[in-house]
């Protein structure tokens, strides 16, 4: 008996553990933002979102270009061809970041704005 009471503690320790762990690694991901950086939801922040979308259609649009040059050169499946996918996937993947981020930021203006009125 006291050796399953033992091992039901030991499991319920890993358990509870495992999910203080992964509330960290959440937390974590959360940094503030650089010193440098204006503060989330002003002006000065949108229009530097508003730069880095534009550079980042720009790449989407030259990695585009250049896939479609490389497949037509080399092929679809060509080492190049998928360097190019991997690169266009990798600046996709960064604009839906900026998005999320440039959606987190009017949520942050919004409430701002709200609480300004009271």
């Amino acid at each position: 008996m006291q050796g399953m009471k033992g091992k039901w503690l030991l499991s319920a320790t890993l358990v509870s553990v495992f999910f203080l762990g992964a509330r960290s690694l959440d937390l974590r991901g959360q940094n503030p933002p650089e010193p440098n950086e204006p503060r989330p939801g002003t002006a000065a922040d949108r229009a530097e979102d508003k730069q880095q979308a534009q550079a980042l259609h720009e790449r989407i649009r030259q990695d585009r270009e250049r896939l479609q040059a490389d497949v037509r050169q080399f092929g679809k499946n060509s080492s190049q061809a998928r360097a190019d996918r991997a690169q266009l996937r990798a600046d996709k993947h960064a604009m839906k970041r900026l998005h999320r981020d440039m959606r987190r930021d009017h949520r942050i203006a919004a409430h701002r704005g709200h609480r300004r009125r009271y």
